[in-house]
């Protein structure tokens, strides 16, 4: 068998690597490129979870800053991250012990996306992680609004089954007014 360059086709050089290993040819392996593959496999899984915590994180802050605007999108978005993160952690488990750099090196990513979602100024967040380990990965922790208590007033009867409204007003006199059925108010973000 003739081996094919690791330059010239990868894939057939994976296939060709693989068929010599299940045949115990070891001295025909390519051992120094097959080392650097191996590396390399560790790295992209350690790149997957800072990827996947910087978009966890940006949608965290984003939840937490941007209140008026909080959508089921942004729900549905930390919750996949979440459960992706879970199922990656659960396939590499020596990557747990490293999860705590790791959101440390993700949330400097995550804070800039956030800033590039949410037109706020960079200063607007905190230069560290807000979010302990234990938060980031809790899938019922949502934070709270960043704005104080009697910044925000909001009024909301709700009553089963018949169209609900409610009317938000801050200092900045933004406001909005969702109409739903049931228990549910929606925001709108303007």
């Amino acid at each position: 068998m003739t081996t094919t360059d690791y330059e010239q086709d990868f894939h057939r050089w994976t296939q060709e690597q693989a068929q010599l290993l299940r045949a115990g040819r070891y001295a025909a392996l390519d051992i120094d490129h097959l080392v650097e593959e191996l590396d390399s496999m560790g790295a992209r899984e350690r790149r997957e979870l800072t990827n996947r915590l910087k978009v966890l994180l940006a949608h965290l802050l984003k939840w937490q800053y941007q209140a008026e605007r909080r959508s089921p999108s942004w729900r549905a978005t930390v919750k996949e991250q979440r459960l992706s993160i879970d199922d990656l952690l659960d396939d590499n488990p020596s990557l747990r012990p490293t999860l705590d750099q790791q959101i440390i090196k993700a949330y400097r990513l995550g804070r800039l996306l956030a800033v590039r979602e949410t037109n706020l100024d960079e200063s607007h967040f905190p230069t560290d992680c807000p979010y302990s380990m234990a938060q980031v990965t809790d899938p019922d922790f949502y934070p709270s609004s960043s704005a104080s208590r009697d910044a925000l007033t909001s009024v909301a009867p709700r009553h089963p089954g018949r169209w609900n409204a409610c009317f938000t007003f801050n200092r900045a006199n933004r406001h909005k007014l969702s109409l739903d059925r049931g228990n549910r108010i929606r925001g709108r973000g303007r």
